[in-house]
Parts: C-alpha cells; structure tokens; sequence
C-alpha cells in the first residue's frame, strides 16, 4: 500500500516517519531531523501516524514560540527563590528586594555558564518574554493540569480534548490553532469552528466541545495573567439549551414495574434500590465501601475514598439517610468484608459505573421504551418527589448532592441525618 506522507520502510520491514526539522531550529533542538518508529504493518503505522504528526508539530511549535523561555525563567526563579517570586515575577510586581534578588541569581547563572545569555541577562533584568501562547498550547497547558496520572480515568478525558484540538485544525488550519498566538483567535473563527462541529455532531455535543475550549482559556487567562478577552465565552447554538424534556423522570408506574424487574438477590437488585431510595449518582454508590454504610445509623457516607478519588464537587460530599429496604440490600453484600473493601466487587474498577449502568439499562429497556428515561432519571424522579412532598429546596439539594450556590450555604456543618430521614420518609 502507499505510505503516506514523510514514511518509508527500513531494510528490516519497520515503517518510521521522518521530517526534517527547519533550518532556524536545529541547533536550539539539536538535532536535523525527526524520527519515530510507526510499526511493522501498515495498519499498526497508520495507528500511530496522526500522533507522529502531532508530536513534530508540537516539537516545531515549542521551539518556534517564546514560552519556552519563560517558563524556563520562571522555573529557575522558584527554585532558587521560591513560589511567591516566581508569582511575583508572572505577574510584574518586581519590587526593590525581587529586584535584587534577581539580579544576584541573574549573576550567579551566567557565572555557572550553563544557559544561554539571553535567559541569564532576562533573569537579571526581571523582564519575561510576552506570553504568546497559541490556542493548541492552551489545550496542552489545561490537560497538563486537570490529568490525574491515573491512566484508566485521564483516558476518555483526554481523548476529547484531542478531538477538540483536531477539530480545531480541521475548522481552521494548523497554522491558526498551533503556531499562532491564541489572542489573534476571533469570535468569527470561533463560529467557524461551531458550524463546522454542528455538520457532524448534535447541538450538545457541540457545546461540550465548545466548553472545553472555553475553560482551557479561562485557566491560562487567570494562570498566566493574559490580557485578552475569550472569544469561546457565551457562544450561541441552536438547539443546544436545555429543557426540562431532554431527561424525563421515572413516573410511579415506571418504578413500580421496574421494582419487580430488579427484584432479585443480587449486586444489581441492591444498586437499584439504594439509588432508587437516594437520589444518588450512578458513581456515588458503585463505589461504595462496607465503612461508608453506617448500620447503627442507618446512613451512606458519599465521600472521596481509594475506589473514587474525588467527587463531581465539594457539595457533593454527604451523609444520606439510607431506607430499610435499601439498608438490608447493601448489609448482604457487606457481610465478612473489611472496612475498605468494595460493596459492589465487580464494579470496582475504573468505569466500573459505565459498566453497571449498562447492565441496569437493559433490564429497563424491556419495560420502559421512552429513550427520554433512562437509569440516571431515577434522581430526576427523586427531585421531583422531594419537590411535591413539600420538601424545602436547600434540604432537597443537601439531599441530592447540589450545589447551592449561596454564601449562605458555605457556613455551618449542613442538615443533620435526621433532618434529611424526616424529608426522605415522605416520598419513600
């Protein structure tokens, strides 16, 4: 087959790409060409291509900019004088002490004679090359600071910021998204980049592509202190509001039908009844452990532990009232474990909820076949219980795991378990 662009194959049947790197560059990287092996088969090469690009580009674009230099200025000023400096350095607030600070370390380096003059005599002067990051290097800086290093959960994540990024060079061209500073990004390019997602993807996934970029610019605009605006804020598509109707709540029929689908001694039955009963996300209860239930107070403890890491958010955080059913259910799967040992073993793993909604999600589909109802509508069902029952909406959202939003709501330690069981008991 014909092999693409800047490929061949060795004499010993391997496939690499090569690309010679520009002449202006290749004594700053050291090298005058780009090598990396793409695989025996063409099927495994082509696998690895579009990374081998990425990765040349990338290269090319770290060595083309002055970011480099920065943070390499900003880099040595925090380990010889710490974060604060270096801060201080970002953000232009160099006073009298900084400055000599500075022009002491500005001395010491060219003295070591280890870094090109240009960065010493920058340090020395407490001048930073402009910030001229291209929007590609946005993206990079976001995932570099949101990956978790655990490989299973940065996964998904980071292959729909690379999505996002390919289908920013897609929409408007390598040269714009990777080697151009991110201020020239205009809000007409960013409707380019809109419509051409929409040819594709429905209205809301557009907005979560469009949302990604948008935090990533908001982080580097208040990390890096740029002075520009974010042409991704407040983009309009069509389509893509929400309604009451995109997610519909699980009626009392529906319930009562799936009750006996979902009747049966096993992990599944106790997963339906205990989110049935709490309101609670699909990944707030599959990764349970035996401490988290509480049989002398009949209550789960929604928290971080060694099976979640972190929650969706800080209010997220709380201890809800469990029912008899749902206790007796969770109690036969905890039974001779340790504290720290998962409740619900199977799915005790990474996208071990993914799993377990699936499996739940057809059971349900053989008795509910509105697409609008799914497993996850069981929480909308519980909120509009609460609501009916005359729940007040600050307990209905402590119950549910919802961000109040208020001042208020940041003071205190929160509704006691009682509190929440007196609310609960009227819709259970």
């Amino acid at each position: 087959m014909k092999r693409p662009r800047y490929c061949y194959t060795t004499e010993y049947g391997v496939i690499r790409f090569r690309r010679d790197i520009p002449e202006h560059l290749q004594e700053v990287i050291g090298k005058k060409r780009y090598n990396k092996v793409l695989g025996r088969t063409y099927k495994d090469a082509m696998k690895a291509y579009s990374q081998a690009l990425r990765d040349y580009d990338a290269l090319i674009a770290a060595h083309s900019s002055t970011t480099p230099d920065r943070e390499t200025i900003l880099t040595l000023v925090q380990n010889a004088l710490g974060v604060e400096a270096s801060m201080n350095l970002a953000r232009g607030q160099v006073d009298e002490n900084l400055e000599f600070a500075l022009m002491d370390l500005g001395d010491r380096l060219e003295a070591q004679g280890k870094l090109p003059r240009e960065i010493t005599a920058k340090v020395h002067s407490g001048t930073l090359p402009e910030m001229e990051l291209s929007l590609g290097e946005v993206l990079d800086r976001y995932w570099a600071h949101k990956k978790t290093g655990d490989e299973a959960k940065d996964r998904l994540p980071r292959n729909h910021v690379n999505r996002v990024k390919a289908g920013l060079v897609d929409a408007l061209g390598d040269k714009a998204v990777n080697h151009e500073p991110v201020k020239n990004i205009t809000r007409k390019d960013v409707n380019r980049f809109r419509d051409k997602l929409l040819s594709t993807m429905q209205p809301s996934s557009v907005q979560r592509s469009l949302g990604v970029v948008r935090t990533a610019l908001n982080f580097c605009i208040k990390e890096d202190d740029l002075d520009i605006r974010n042409p991704f804020a407040d983009v309009i598509i069509k389509g893509a509001t929400a309604t009451k109707d995109d997610r519909l709540p699980l009626s009392q029929e529906d319930v009562s039908l799936l009750n006996g689908a979902f009747e049966a001694p096993d992990d599944i039955c106790a997963l339906w009844t205990t989110l049935r009963d709490t309101g609670a996300r699909m990944s707030e209860i599959v990764y349970l452990t035996v401490g988290d239930v509480s049989l002398q107070d009949k209550t789960v403890h929604i928290g971080p532990n060694a099976l979640r890491g972190t929650l969706k958010t800080n209010s997220s955080v709380r201890t809800i009232p469990l029912s008899d059913d749902a206790l007796s259910k969770l109690q036969a799967l905890r039974q001779g474990k340790e504290d720290d040992a998962p409740i619900f073993d199977r799915y005790a793993k990474p996208r071990g909820a993914d799993g377990a909604s699936q499996v739940m999600m057809k059971r349900l589909r053989k008795h509910v076949t509105d697409k609008k109802k799914t497993i996850h509508s069981l929480r909308h069902s519980m909120k509009d219980k609460l609501r009916n029952a005359g729940v007040q909406e600050e307990l209905a959202k402590a119950i549910m795991g919802h961000s109040d939003g208020s001042v208020a709501s940041r003071y205190g330690a929160g509704y006691t378990a009682d509190v929440m069981r007196t609310a609960l008991e009227r819709v259970w």
